[in-house]
């Protein structure tokens, strides 16, 4: 539902795929993400960020924090979504 849960949920559950978008009420996505990085679990697990505007300073933070794809809403599909997962996954059990 919002930043808060999410970050609340992570810490409970971990996940091996985290997708977030930028602007998320509560904490936002990025600062989730810094959170997320913070642990232990999730300093090397995929994260992925979804962006409605391609900023050019959160572009910037999302890779200075190693997310795994940061993605433009505009440009988003079903299918690149899905092959950012699989190229994760892929990667994890190499």
């Amino acid at each position: 539902a919002d930043g808060d849960q999410a970050l609340a949920r992570a810490l409970e559950t971990r996940y091996a795929l985290v997708v977030t978008g930028v602007e998320t009420r509560g904490l936002r996505g990025l600062d989730l993400a810094t959170s997320l990085r913070a642990t232990p679990p999730y300093q090397k697990a995929a994260i992925i960020i979804l962006s409605s505007d391609d900023n050019p300073v959160d572009h910037q933070r999302a890779t200075d924090l190693g997310v795994t794809a940061y993605i433009l809403r505009g440009s988003l599909s079903q299918q690149l979504l899905v092959e950012n997962a699989r190229t994760v996954f892929e990667g994890m059990s190499g």
